[in-house]
């Protein structure tokens, strides 16, 4: 698995919990600033191979995080050589490194943190030099032995402070040599329990009226790392935890300004397991946290908010509120977070929020067991955007929510009284003004497939009510463009819509109501070719093998949107190959068959606005290759996978240009057996992964990005999910790749 990226703002986070993550090699080159690599790893043995990483400017930052027997046997090797480095580990396990961990960071800056639960958590010895400015290592260890080698220290120059407690039989055997040599470092611990805090919270604030004060209730409320680096007036951060365990994986939160304010309070066994990274550059920030439940946020939620008034509450009654990561970023004034979940698991999947401007506002009130299992991506860029979510269901979201709402008087609210509210992705993109989106639904699975509205000007309304078992099963898209736009659902029967209720309204005054109930709709083949703008396809399928033979769409220009839900064996067998060249290319798959694109379904859209989303709830959802190729800007790939074997032969994808999405969701046990290639060369990349299937991808992955803002993002929760190498190179600025994999072996 190399990647290799040349430029600034690099990011690659590692999450797995399986038994062997990384079997073959992850080497990492990054040249430029801003480099943040990030491991989290509960398996056996994470990154068999060595895992190299060799970054030679600013900003670089690695973080391990194992809970796993051996986490990297082979030798992990990182030398940066300039500014901003930071080494973190973690490890709950017996041998978290056996082989040597090298580390040499020539430059300011340097941050090497260790925190081992285990027997020997780093038996070779961990060598680290770090000749400049700012460098501050913390150990604090609860386990018999926690580094049997030597762990040498020497930090040069000013506002270090080292404090250690330790309440185990023998710490640190060999000799720990710390030397910090100047002034204005405060840190502040008050627990009431056994061990509140058994990983390290570092917190370093640079500057006036810095205060963290603790107070636990609870057996171990931080387990994993707490990072806060604030480094301007006015910081406070306030913890008070009443459960067992609330923050298990680590919380960075960096926020550079004036009046900062943190606190948590948490009722749950534990709140939030994975890294919660929290990173405001401005005034007035806010960040609270109440969670009643278990497990409130498992996964890492990363927060990013880069101006004032910048508020952030949480509060979780469930179990487990947010299990896969939740990434929000606004930056500007007046953001408000709020969080209220009373479910087992309110947001297993990421949520991620990315809201540019003022007087945003975003509640969540969950009832349910797990209210959003996918990723809810929700990014609003201007003034007075609300977003309320209450849910009475089991399972509200499972998959992914993404909303997009880009200016003024934008309000989404959610009430689901069902037990699977919208189990695959809803998405709503609103462009414009007095924007209110409201659900209630009171059946058992009220939108099972994913519900995509994109309304771009002012006044609208879209109401759901249902009040049957399954309302929605296939996916409901929904884009109207003008003022005024109401759609209302009330539904009682079984199953209203089983097969793709699609709505595009473009003026104003619209209402649309659906009540269907059959079984098949288009047994044999449906060719389309239209060459021109306002194309639409639209496939229903509610048979054994809708469509055996090839269907083959060629559209050449803009507005294209092809949509597949399959209910039966085999839904296409042959080869679908669609080949769109121009903006504004949408492609979504949702599959329920056994076997449901056995052939190579090449897809090659070359401009701008492509969108290929899939869905498979069947055994094979793509046995064969499927290229994608898209060499424009804003291109966005989407994969989510419920069955066995999603995609076998190798998936290719080139985008070229800004704008670039892949995400990728797989429930099945073999997702991509092939390997998958994708290659952007430009701006804004984004790739995600997320497989709950036993082996995603078998063959190696390659990714190869070369310019600003790539992200990749892996979570799968299968046994084996990338066995063959996965190589990436990103050449240039804002690279982040995120794994979180929860399967015997990952990757």
């Amino acid at each position: 698995m190399l990647q290799r990226n040349t430029k600034q703002k690099f990011t690659t986070q590692y999450e797995t919990g399986v038994y062997d993550a990384i079997r073959n090699r992850s080497l990492r080159r990054n040249t430029k600033q801003e480099f943040t690599t990030q491991y989290e790893t509960g398996v056996y043995d994470a990154i068999r191979n060595r895992s190299l990483r060799r970054n030679t400017k600013q900003e670089f930052t690695t973080q391990y995080e194992t809970g796993v027997y051996d986490a990297i046997r082979n030798r992990s090797l990182r030398r940066n050589t300039k500014q901003e480095f930071t080494t973190q580990y973690e490890t709950g396990v017996y041998d978290a490194i056996r082989n040597r961990s090298l580390r040499r960071n020539t430059k300011q800056e340097f941050t090497t943190q260790y925190e081992t639960g285990v027997y020997d958590a780093i038996r070779n010895r961990s060598l680290r030099r770090n000749t400049k400015q700012e460098f501050t290592t913390q150990y604090e260890t609860g386990v018999y032995d926690a580094i049997r080698n030597r762990s040498l220290r020497r930090n040069t120059k000013q506002e270090f402070t080292t404090q250690y407690e330790t309440g185990v039989y023998d710490a640190i055997r060999n000799r720990s040599l710390r030397r910090n040599t100047k002034q204005e470092f405060t840190t502040q611990y008050e627990t009431g329990v056994y061990d509140a805090i058994r990983n390290r919270s570092l917190r370093r604030n640079t500057k006036q009226e810095f205060t963290t004060q603790y107070e636990t209730g609870v057996y171990d409320a931080i387990r994993n790392r707490s990072l806060r680096r604030n480094t301007k007036q006015e910081f406070t951060t306030q913890y008070e935890t009443g459960v067992y365990d609330a923050i298990r994986n680590r919380s960075l939160r960096r926020n550079t300004k004036q009046e900062f304010t943190t606190q948590y309070e948490t009722g749950v066994y534990d709140a939030i397991r994975n890294r919660s990274l929290r990173r405001n550059t401005k005034q007035e920030f806010t960040t609270q946290y109440e969670t009643g439940v278990y497990d409130a946020i498992r996964n890492r939620s990363l927060r990013r908010n880069t101006k004032q008034e910048f508020t952030t509450q949480y509060e979780t009654g469930v179990y487990d509120a947010i299990r896969n990561r939740s990434l929000r970023r606004n930056t500007k004034q007046e953001f408000t977070t709020q969080y209220e979940t009373g479910v087992y698991d309110a947001i297993r999947n990421r949520s991620l929020r990315r809201n540019t401007k003022q007087e945003f506002t975003t509640q969540y009130g969950t009832g349910v067991y797990d209210a959003i299992r996918n990723r809810s991506l929700r990014r609003n860029t201007e003034q007075e955007f609300t977003t309320q979510y209450g849910t009475g269901v089991y399972d509200a979201i499972r998959n992914r929510s993404l909303r997009r709402n880009t200016e003024q008087e934008f309000t989404t609210q959610y009430e689901t009284g069902v037990y699977d509210a919208i189990r695959n992705r809803s998405l709503r993109r609103n462009t414009k003004q007095e924007f209110t989106t409201q659900y209630e639904t009171g059946v058992y699975d009220a939108i099972r497939n994913r519900s995509l509205r994109r309304n771009t000007k002012q006044e609208f309304t879209t109401q759901y009510e249902t009040g049957v078992y399954d309302a929605i099963r296939n996916r409901s898209l929904r884009r109207n463009t003008k003022q005024e736009f109401t759609t209302q659902y009330e539904t009682g029967v079984y199953d209203a819509i089983r097969n793709r209720s699609l709505r595009r309204n473009t003026k104003q005054e619209f209402t649309t109501q659906y009540e269907t109930g059959v079984y098949d709709a288009i047994r044999n083949r449906s060719l389309r070719r239209n060459t021109k703008q306002e194309f639409t396809t639209q496939y229903e399928t509610g048979v054994y093998d809708a469509i055996r033979n090839r269907s083959l769409r060629r559209n050449t220009k803009q507005e294209f949107t092809t949509q597949y839900e399959t209910g039966v064996y085999d839904a296409i067998r042959n080869r679908s190959l669609r080949r769109n060249t121009k903006q504004e290319f949408t492609t979504q798959y949702e599959t329920g068959v056994y076997d449901a694109i056995r052939n190579r379904s090449l897809r090659r859209n070359t401009k701008q606005e492509f969108t290929t989303q899939y869905e498979t709830g069947v055994y094979d959802a793509i046995r064969n290759r499927s290229l994608r190729r898209n060499t424009k800007q804003e291109f966005t790939t989407q994969y989510e996978t419920g069955v066995y074997d999603a995609i076998r032969n190798r998936s290719l994808r080139r985008n070229t240009k800004q704008e670039f999405t892949t995400q990728y969701e797989t429930g099945v046990y073999d997702a991509i057996r092939n390997r998958s290639l994708r290659r952007n060369t430009k701006q804004e990349f984004t790739t995600q992964y997320e497989t709950g299937v036993y082996d995603a991808i078998r063959n190696r992955s390659l990714r190869r990005n070369t310019k600003q803002e790539f992200t990749t993002q892996y979570e799968t929760g299968v046994y084996d999910a990338i066995r063959n190498r996965s190589l990436r190179r990103n050449t240039k600025q804002e690279f982040t790749t995120q794994y979180e994999t929860g399967v015997y072996d990952a990757i």
